[in-house]
């Protein structure tokens, strides 16, 4: 199977969309793509007035175009698709637990070269405070890794 790094950016955008929902159909993942398009949140070439580059209106993408990046998910094996009615649902074919463990670690390879106590470092230092709850977990996460390697 290809890895993460062979995906485009709207296979990436796509594939996050599938996770979200479980299970999507390709009017349901336009119409996530669409919502992300008016709120700014996926880069479709455009400028600040809605125009792209070159001055023409982007409308987010088609439905032909969003069926043919799912088409390409299934191609390269990170979506499976079955048949509701006479429409194609596609469901993503690795765990969601064994994605955000690839994805995490790509994270960390990409930002913090690897280093697990700089990304944890960057964490608890980008949230105002963090509770003392979610830092007794963390401690028992810690021991429970050292006694492990023991």
């Amino acid at each position: 199977m290809e890895t993460d790094q062979t995906l485009s950016r709207r296979e990436r955008q796509v594939l996050e969309i599938v996770y979200a929902k479980q299970a999507a159909t390709v009017a349901d993942v336009q119409a996530e793509l669409l919502a992300r398009v008016d709120d700014g949140q996926v880069d479709d070439g455009r400028v600040d007035d809605g125009q792209l580059d070159d001055g023409r209106m982007s409308d987010g993408p088609s439905y032909a175009a969003t069926r043919m990046v799912l088409q390409r998910l299934h191609k390269k094996g990170k979506l499976a698709a079955s048949r509701n009615g006479n429409r194609h649902v596609y469901q993503a074919v690795t765990p969601v637990k064994e994605a955000g463990v690839h994805a995490l670690q790509r994270l960390l390879d990409t930002f913090f070269a690897g280093s697990t106590t700089q990304a944890v470092s960057a964490l608890l230092g980008s949230r105002e405070q963090v509770s003392k709850e979610e830092l007794d977990a963390l401690e028992r996460l810690i021991q429970q890794a050292k006694a492990a390697q023991e």
